[in-house]
């Protein structure tokens, strides 16, 4: 099982730590373009990409920018809106029909309250989040666009081929005319 293997690894689970708490996953099924989160929800769970693809995006006035993809084992949270039960900014849509591993805020509280874990457990997925977000900060910054795509390419491949372009123009921050541009460049 993909939490399985998540969590065995990063947080070094003894068996009773590990059986009771993959017992508070939920598998849910999701067909392609549903919203699982918008605005004004507030983040109530922690999800694993089990299969499928998702996408983060905030709406702007003239159109949607996406700020993330999520494929097989990434973490999907609006980790603000978890942490401070406030009401969500983003949207999470399925890009294609996708299973997620979902576990209930309430149910991991109540977990971390009954195991001494519970602190790497949190600060593993909050630095995961943090290191991920500074990362894109500095190719943001760093970067040009067509190396950008470049790195995207190398780093997530997977992206190429299940993403349309226009998802991936908008992740970058670019048209899909500048990104079409950009590929026949480089092919």
């Amino acid at each position: 099982m993909l939490a399985d293997n998540i969590f065995l690894r990063q947080f070094g689970f003894n068996e009773r730590q590990r059986s009771e708490f993959l017992k508070l996953f939920k598998e849910i099924k999701y067909r392609k373009n549903t919203l699982i989160l918008q605005p004004p929800k507030i983040e109530r769970s922690i999800k694993f990409v089990k299969s499928g693809c998702l996408r983060t995006f905030l709406p702007t006035p003239t159109h949607e920018r996406n700020i993330n993809f999520h494929t097989q084992g990434n973490i999907v949270i609006d980790i603000v809106s978890f942490q401070h039960h406030i009401p969500s900014k983003q949207y999470q849509q399925t890009l294609s029909d996708s299973s997620l591993l979902v576990l209930d805020k309430n149910d991991l509280e109540k977990f971390l309250n009954d195991n001494d874990i519970g602190t790497n457990l949190i600060h593993g997925v909050f630095e995961n989040t943090l290191a991920c977000l500074e990362e894109k900060q500095r190719e943001a910054i760093s970067l040009t666009t067509e190396e950008h795509y470049l790195h995207l390419i190398d780093k997530h491949p997977e992206w190429i081929k299940f993403i349309p372009q226009y998802h991936l123009a908008s992740f970058l921050g670019i048209s899909p005319e500048t990104l079409s541009r950009i590929r026949k460049r480089i092919s």
